[in-house]
C-alpha cells in the first residue's frame, strides 16, 4: 500500500511510508517531525493517499498531524483518510477488543470493536467504575497503563492499520476531526 500514515496525537509520534516507520520523540516534535518527514518524502514518489490519526490524544499534537495531512493532501490532490489513533496499536488477533486509554482526571477513553475491524466505536469517556461493564464481553483488552485486567501492551502494528484503511478508503478529500476534551 502506498499510503503515508501519520499520527502526532501521542508519544512517540510516528509516520510510515512503504512499511518503514519513523518514531519521533514527542518532546521534540515541533523541531523534528517535519524535517524527518520531508527527508523521507524527498527520496520517494508521491503516495497514493494519506492517513492521519485523529486521536484521542494530545489536542495540540492531533491538530498538528491533521494540519500536515490536510496540507499534503491538498497540495498533492490525493485522498485523506482519518483513523482512530489507537487502531495503530491493535494486535493481530481474532475476537472483540476494548482499547482503554488514560483520559486524565480519573477518566478513561474507550474504543471497542472486532478484529475484522467492523463496528469500531467512537472514543467514549468512562469512569473507573464503568471499566468492568466495558470489558466483560471482550476477548482482549489493550491498554497503555496497567489496569489489573490482564491487558496487552500496545505495539505499532501497520498491517492491522492498513487493513482498516483499505476497508475505509474513499475518494473523499475531507477528514473527520474529532477532539476528545
Amino acid at each position: 500500500m502506498n499510503t503515508l500514515i501519520l499520527d502526532t496525537s501521542r508519544k512517540p509520534a510516528f509516520f510510515a511510508l512503504d512499511n518503514e516507520v519513523a518514531l519521533i520523540d514527542g518532546k521534540t516534535l515541533s523541531k523534528t517531525f517535519l524535517p524527518a518527514l520531508k527527508e523521507k518524502l524527498d527520496t520517494r514518489e508521491k503516495p497514493a493517499r494519506i492517513a492521519v490519526g485523529i486521536g484521542p490524544g494530545s489536542y495540540v499534537g492531533t491538530r498538528n498531524g491533521v494540519t500536515i495531512g490536510k496540507a499534503l493532501s491538498y497540495g498533492w490532490n490525493i485522498p485523506l483518510i482519518s483513523f482512530p489513533s489507537p487502531l495503530a496499536f491493535l494486535p493481530d488477533r481474532e475476537g472483540c477488543f476494548a482499547y482503554i486509554g488514560d483520559a486524565k482526571m480519573g477518566e478513561f477513553f474507550v474504543i471497542t470493536g472486532n478484529s475484522d475491524l467492523t463496528n469500531i466505536s467512537a472514543a467514549q469517556l468512562i469512569t473507573k467504575d464503568d471499566l468492568p461493564l466495558i470489558t466483560t464481553d471482550k476477548d482482549y483488552i489493550i491498554s497503555e497503563k496497567p489496569l489489573s485486567l490482564g491487558e496487552l501492551s500496545p505495539m505499532l502494528n501497520l498491517p492491522v492499520l492498513e487493513k482498516y484503511l483499505e476497508k475505509n478508503l474513499t475518494s473523499a478529500k475531507s477528514v473527520e476531526i474529532c477532539y476528545l476534551r
